[in-house]
């Protein structure tokens, strides 16, 4: 009898190990979803609409973007992925995004480019709340 303790004990043990968050992991819904938020440049330029809609297949993370900004109107693809809630996306044509997500509060870092000018290549710091 003591030995069946022992044993559903130790199944016990090793299922819990296992049983990480879906989300942290990357699995589950992860990022799914569609993401709102806002921000500003490190100049201080307010940016006050930035959309993501995003799809996580395991770690993999695709959707799109549309970003207005002053005098700037942006949409496309995004592409990369969340690792633990670590993400690193692409947002083609318009630059790359490093953040984390916890939740559904998700803090990024996005380096616009593709289009010169004073902005190009600033660092925005955003919060975004999955909607």
């Amino acid at each position: 009898m003591k030995r069946i303790a022992i044993l559903l004990a130790c199944v016990l043990a090793v299922f819990v190990m296992g049983c990480e968050s879906d989300e942290a992991s990357g699995g589950g819904s992860g990022v799914t979803g569609t993401w709102k938020g806002s921000g500003f440049y490190d100049g201080g330029v307010a940016l006050n609409d930035f959309t993501m809609v995003l799809n996580q297949d395991g770690t993999t993370v695709s959707g799109s973007y549309d970003i207005t900004r002053p005098n700037r109107h942006m949409v496309g693809s995004v592409s990369g992925s969340n690792n633990g809630g670590t993400l690193d996306l692409t947002l083609n044509p318009n630059g790359t995004v490093d953040g984390t997500v916890s939740g559904n509060t998700m803090t990024i870092v996005w380096w616009e480019s593709g289009f010169g000018g004073d902005i190009e290549g600033q660092e925005a710091h955003l919060t975004l709340t999955r909607q």
